[in-house]
């Protein structure tokens, strides 16, 4: 019996935990990989009171007071930590340390000089600590700075390197595989097409995606339409694989054994079938710790369930925090008319205001897949939806989203 996309996802959340291998690597080759453990600073930030302003270094007690200036400047990187006397100042630059006995740093711009006496005369309404940054206010020796999950950035290399941690242990990269059949397919890379035949769109399409969302992804040879060639090229890919995604042959036709050959080797279904337009055979089940992803052979509506159901399913298997799909509100460009009873996908193209939905959508077309980076997903019920309306809309474009799940349908 077909699921709905929401018990789909729900299935999908419930059955995928994060893969159990970790490996470290260079902090500054580990962008965009997850964290795999809690990670705790060694080092306070800033690790030493320093001033944050250029100015001078005085105690409150000089407030309102013309004084003699130390002839010594404290810069950034100074070894030694003066003593501030009383009724002295002392010239301190941005990130130098802050002299013993220093309460305040009063910036040049706020004091007037007599450059000949080499006296300053400060105001009087100096604030005790005023820019001066004290030692882990930012961030204090032991407090968790990362948490297990987070996705690593270009900013978290830079808070890792602050700590001096210059190898991270992050979780693995999924593997995933990827398995198309069809007679009437050929590998666009070496083969001249025949009368009637098609080059494979999907497998690269599948390749491609995969790899940009982190994981270390392999096609296997092309199999026709045979369920021993299926069973055999089956046993072969799971050995090695978190997810072995195909495409084709899982309606009801037939030659179509895909599911056939993923159930004679042991497959448990998760879910077969979705109440979704376009691309209700899709299916997910699982041979021992290898997921099974079983999607429509036609281009647009294996993109849409790749994006709607993999996506996340990686996300979770990556271990990371974020699996929700980014669901955003939009303008509506134009009328919608769709045919009730499914759930329907609608693909689309955000310009940051507008949800333009793309025209001529077909399951077979993929000439127009490069133009979608999002798509509104309607109810059942949902025959039209009018221009101007405000809809909801998953962008394909972005990261997931860390909130709670939300209501992904426009109705």
């Amino acid at each position: 019996m077909a699921v709905s996309i929401n018990e789909a996802l729900n299935l999908i959340y419930k059955t995928t935990e994060p893969i159990n291998r970790f490996e470290a690597i260079n902090t500054l080759t580990s962008n965009h990989r997850i964290v795999a453990k809690d990670i705790y600073a060694t080092k306070s930030l800033p690790r030493f009171d320093n001033s944050a302003m250029d100015g001078y270094a005085i105690k409150l007690s000089s407030s309102g007071e013309t004084i003699a200036c130390e002839k010594e400047i404290l810069y950034a990187g100074a070894k030694e930590i003066p003593i501030l006397g009383d009724n002295k100042t002392i010239k301190i630059m941005t990130g130098a340390v802050i002299p013993i006995n220093c309460e305040a740093v009063v910036p040049f711009e706020n004091v007037v000089l007599d450059v000949n006496e080499n006296i300053v005369a400060f105001p009087d309404d100096i604030k005790l600590n005023a820019n001066i940054r004290m030692a882990g206010e930012e961030l204090k020796n032991g407090e968790k700075c990362i948490m297990a999950g987070d996705t690593i950035n270009s900013y978290t290399i830079g808070l890792l390197a602050s700590q001096g941690l210059s190898n991270i242990e992050v979780i693995e990269k999924p593997k995933v595989t990827i398995l198309s059949s069809g007679d009437e397919l050929r590998d666009f890379r070496d083969e001249e097409l025949g009368d009637y035949e098609l080059y494979n769109s999907n497998s690269p399409m599948f390749y491609a995606r995969a790899t940009e969302l982190g994981c270390d992804t392999n096609i296997i040879d092309h199999c026709n339409d045979d369920i021993q060639g299926l069973e055999y090229q089956i046993s072969k890919a799971i050995l090695d694989s978190d997810i072995l995604i195909t495409s084709g042959g899982a309606s009801s036709g037939d030659k179509d054994l895909t599911k056939e050959a993923f159930l004679n080797a042991g497959m448990k279904m998760i879910f077969d079938k979705i109440e979704i337009k376009p691309g209700k055979p899709t299916a997910i089940g699982k041979i021992n710790d290898t997921f099974i992803v079983i999607l429509p052979g036609n281009p647009l509506a294996a993109m849409v369930n790749f994006e709607l159901f993999i996506v996340p399913l990686i996300s979770k298997l990556k271990g990371s925090n974020v699996f929700y799909h980014q669901v955003i509100e939009a303008k509506l460009a134009d009328d919608i008319n769709i045919k009730a009873g499914k759930q329907t996908a609608v693909l689309g193209n955000y310009n940051g205001n507008i949800f333009h939905s793309l025209k001529k959508q077909s399951p077979n077309m993929v000439s127009i897949l490069k133009d979608a980076n999002s798509m509104l997903i309607t109810t059942a019920q949902v025959s039209k939806i009018e221009k101007n309306r405000i809809v909801k809309i998953i962008r394909l474009d972005s990261a997931m989203s860390i909130v709670n799940e939300r209501n992904i349908f426009s109705d």
